[in-house]
Order: structure tokens, then C-alpha cells, then sequence
């Protein structure tokens, strides 16, 4: 099953199907069961949203993390109860070595990351919603299962693949909301007129282009929008 959201139109479509059986009655019937399975987990999720009343504040919980995790985790300056598994001097460390593997030829770039845990009572559907209220991502996501939840907030496309076309939209450069219009205006001319971000994203765009022609049919890739 999958719940599809439709940002545009402001519904949301529960999509079931009933494989498996042979007869169509008997898909039609288990497809009803599951999507009945479905809408009573929301609705627990909402009942007990909107019962809960009892929000233990972030500093006094235990970290409830795996040992495995936590030994080699490092608090964040500032944010005593978020741990990064890489150290400052580590994280250093390893963007020098990009550096060096840039200047040698060996690689044009690399999205080095670093994993954050932080313990939390909130609900993961609760989560997602403050999410989705405070960073209205175009490519969020959310899926759930009986004990985990992958949350997603994404601002660029990857991939999408729909009647045989592929499309990615890459994102090289950033700037944070001031929330006031004119400063709003002002760093988006900023962000547009940045020789640095510029060359990045033509970087990432010939990379992808690269990439896709390996796949794509010969004379088919085509960039109607660039640095927009």
C-alpha cells in the first residue's frame, strides 16, 4: 500500500492492491481489508496525537540509542543531546583527504555527510508533520513500519523515470530564508549572481548529463533550465 499525497489539490490517496489471489472478488476483498488495516493505524496515530499531553522537554531524557552507536559518537558543540559519529579533528581530517583526491584528478566531487542521532518521544508521523510545516520540501516523504520510519525532506529531484523519460533536477547552491520579502529578494539575486554556485551547477548538470547518456537513447538529453 502507499499513501500518495497531492500537494496541488490538498487530498491524499490511499492506494491498495490485492495481489495474490487468483479471482478478482478475492483481490477486491483483500484489497478492502488492507486499506481498512490502514486507515485504523491513522487513525490511532491521530487519536493518540491528539491525546498525548505529557511532553517530556529534549534535555531530560535518556539517550535511548544503541550501545554500538553512542561509542562512537561525538556531541555537537552547543547541542549536548545530539551526537555526530564523527569527531571535529575527524571530520577535518577527511575533508583535507577530498581536497587531496580534487587536486590529484581522482574525483570532481564528493557529498561527504555525517550521521546525526538524537533521542525523541515525538511520534515519527508528529515529526514528519512539524517537518513538513516548517521546511515544505517539494520531495519530502514518509515511511512507516511497526518499530521505524524513514523521514524525508528533500528539496531536488533525483530521479524520476515515468513513460519511458528520465528526469533529474540537481540543486549546487543554497541561501537561508530571511523571512522578510526584500531580504528574501535580495539573497536570491545574491544566490543567481554567484560565480562559485554557478560553476557548480553547470558541474553537476554536464555530470548528470554524462551519466544519463549512458542509458538514454543518443540525442535525447536535453537541459530546458539551467541555474533557475
Amino acid at each position: 500500500w502507499v499513501i500518495a499525497w497531492d500537494h496541488q489539490q490538498h487530498r491524499a490517496w490511499l492506494i491498495v492492491q490485492g495481489f495474490e489471489p487468483s479471482l478478482n472478488s478475492q483481490q477486491y476483498e483483500l484489497a478492502t481489508q488492507r486499506s481498512q488495516s490502514v486507515k485504523a493505524r491513522i487513525d490511532a496515530v491521530l487519536f493518540d496525537r491528539s491525546t498525548r499531553i505529557n511532553h517530556r522537554p529534549l534535555q531530560n531524557l535518556e539517550p535511548p540509542l544503541p550501545r554500538e552507536a553512542l561509542s562512537s559518537a561525538f556531541p555537537l558543540e552547543g547541542y549536548p543531546h545530539i551526537f555526530s559519529n564523527f569527531s571535529k579533528v575527524e571530520f577535518q581530517k577527511r575533508v583535507a583527504k577530498i581536497i587531496e583526491y580534487i587536486y590529484a584528478g581522482d574525483i570532481f566531487q564528493a557529498n561527504f555527510s555525517h550521521r546525526l542521532l538524537s533521542p525523541t518521544t515525538t511520534h515519527p508521523v508528529e515529526l514528519y508533520l512539524n517537518l513538513r510545516a516548517k521546511n515544505p520540501a517539494p520531495f519530502a516523504g514518509y515511511f512507516g513500519w511497526d518499530d521505524w520510519a524513514v523521514l524525508s525532506a528533500s528539496p531536488e529531484r533525483f530521479l524520476n523515470v515515468s513513460d519511458n523519460e528520465v528526469e533529474t533536477r540537481p540543486i549546487k547552491g543554497t541561501r537561508r530564508r530571511k523571512y522578510v520579502p526584500e531580504a528574501d529578494l535580495l539573497t536570491r539575486d545574491e544566490l543567481r549572481e554567484s560565480e562559485k554556485d554557478q560553476a557548480e551547477n553547470v558541474m553537476i548538470v554536464d555530470l548528470l548529463r554524462n551519466d544519463l547518456s549512458r542509458v538514454c537513447q543518443p540525442g535525447s538529453i536535453r537541459v530546458p533550465q539551467l541555474c533557475s
